[in-house]
């Protein structure tokens, strides 16, 4: 039976920016049929159109980063829908394509699967990865697949800008001192560091900079924060941030000004200084 798409595209809701880019690289780039969930009108039942979307491809794309493998969401039911179809067809077809995109294990029951190593961090080097996107693309689809050079260069910048994001605390959540916060960075160059802050308002207060080492195989890094303050409504941001090291020294000579002082004014959020997530939540 002929399918109507060439990639079934999987993926978590926060990984939207980077699987933005891995769309329009599939589908300008190459010239495929790509089923992504953004192009859904409102009208549609969504577990139908994922299931007939799914049965409708010929390759599925499971997108590994550390939020995919670590939240609980329609990515699960999607690939375990995608795994029962792949029991339906001959051994030798190739229909499921993980492509890990950030630091993160690879998943139990898509091991048996040939990965696309596309992390920013992979010892094997994201052009590779790029290579073998194609080959598994190339087996699966019967053809050779290529991607334009200009669109292939735009992914690869996309893929360095994609921004991090904080898995603890969940929004809207209450905490208490001390905050434990975990986070996820799918890239960061050697001249930006990464900051815990605390957003009050407009007004932001640096609380920890580089938290701790990054585990390459969760692509998590865990740390603690306190807050003492007493917002008007109780309520604050915790954020991540990109920092340039020079912009760092800067709000390191701020803590500590203030821890000598007992005073920690606010600070207006400099321009080269980038939010990759925040989470509000109450204290």
């Amino acid at each position: 039976m002929e399918k109507q798409w060439d990639v079934f595209l999987s993926y978590a809701r926060p990984d939207i920016q980077i699987v933005e880019a891995l769309d329009h690289l599939l589908a300008q780039g190459a010239s495929l049929k790509v089923w992504f969930d953004k192009r859904l009108s409102a009208a549609v039942r969504w577990d139908d159109a994922i299931r007939q979307g799914i049965e409708q491809s010929r390759t599925f794309i499971a997108c590994l980063t550390p939020c995919s493998v670590s939240r609980e969401g329609f990515v699960h039911a999607e690939v375990a829908h995608a795994l029962a179809c792949a029991e339906r067809l001959p051994e030798d077809r190739r229909f499921i394509l993980p492509v890990r995109l950030g630091p993160c294990r690879i998943p139990r029951r898509l091991s048996d699967w040939n990965c696309a190593d596309l992390a920013p961090h992979s010892v094997f080097g994201v052009r590779n990865g790029m290579m073998q996107l194609l080959s598994g693309l190339s087996g699966a689809l019967g053809a050779e697949i290529r991607v334009m050079p200009d669109i292939e260069d735009d992914f690869y910048r996309s893929l360095e800008k994609a921004s991090g994001y904080i898995l603890v605390p969940e929004p809207k959540g209450k905490v208490t001192n001390p905050i434990k916060v975990t986070y996820a960075i799918r890239f960061l160059p050697d001249d930006l560091e990464r900051w815990i802050a605390v957003r009050v308002n407009n007004l932001y207060w640096p609380k920890i900079h580089d938290g701790g080492p990054i585990d390459y195989q969760s692509g998590r890094c865990e740390c603690s924060i306190e807050e003492h303050g007493s917002p008007p409504d109780g309520c604050f941001h915790i954020c991540l941030l990109s920092v340039p090291v020079a912009r760092g020294d800067e709000f390191r000579q701020w803590q500590a000004t203030g821890a000598a002082t007992g005073n920690w004014p606010g600070l207006s959020l400099p321009q080269d200084v980038t939010v990759l997530h925040e989470v509000p939540v109450w204290i």
